[in-house]
């Protein structure tokens, strides 16, 4: 991959009300400060939160406006910082055998989180190579809300502590979520940064 073709990387974060979202445009970062969130322009970084129209149960003949609601309210968020993603990670929502999470399958949380993340992907016209698919484990782990939120102020230092305060937790998932992918991305360990292997 030339210099001029470095990734410009949607991250979402999806939820049963709100779409946390992050896009990273590799491009225009200092390679030596790819981890500084607060890019002047925020055209580096930007990120935001799509709230949903919130109805307790996802109703299977509502859930496809809500798809596009998030697809409007994204695509427009994109526009405003002229960012064209070329890849797609997000969290891939995952069933538990907790009491939440049997709660979430019987509400069709989990379903319907997964089906506005292959909405959004097609929509917004991404190459299944080149879409990334996290499980909470592989991204997170068992860590809490707040672990999570201490992890990003550990990885982003200085600007992410007033960042930390006024971010929703799907924000600051977004961007976590983009973090590893970008780190995985640094090491060369997906198999499209190997053509010979794909």
């Amino acid at each position: 991959m030339s210099e001029e073709e470095l990734p410009v990387l949607l991250a979402i974060d999806p939820s049963v009300r709100d779409l946390g979202w992050c896009c990273v445009n590799v491009n225009r970062l200092d390679p030596e400060d790819l981890y500084n969130i607060e890019a002047a322009d925020r055209e580096a970084w930007s990120y935001g939160i799509c709230q949903m129209a919130s109805t307790r149960q996802i109703d299977p003949e509502l859930i496809k406006y809500r798809w596009e609601e998030a697809y409007i309210e994204l695509k427009a968020n994109l526009d405003v910082y002229n960012n064209v993603p070329t890849y797609f990670v997000s969290e891939w929502p995952t069933f538990f055998s907790s009491e939440r999470g049997m709660i979430a399958a019987q509400l069709n949380y989990t379903v319907g989180m997964s089906s506005m993340v292959g909405y959004l992907a097609a929509r917004l016209g991404f190459h299944p190579r080149d879409i990334t698919l996290l499980t909470p484990q592989r991204w997170k782990g068992n860590m809490s809300k707040n672990v999570t939120k201490e992890r990003f102020i550990k990885v982003f230092g200085k600007p992410a502590q007033r960042l930390a305060r006024m971010l929703s937790d799907d924000v600051v998932d977004a961007i976590m979520i983009a973090r590893l992918w970008l780190t995985i991305y640094e090491k060369g360990n997906f198999r499209w940064q190997h053509p010979a292997n794909c």
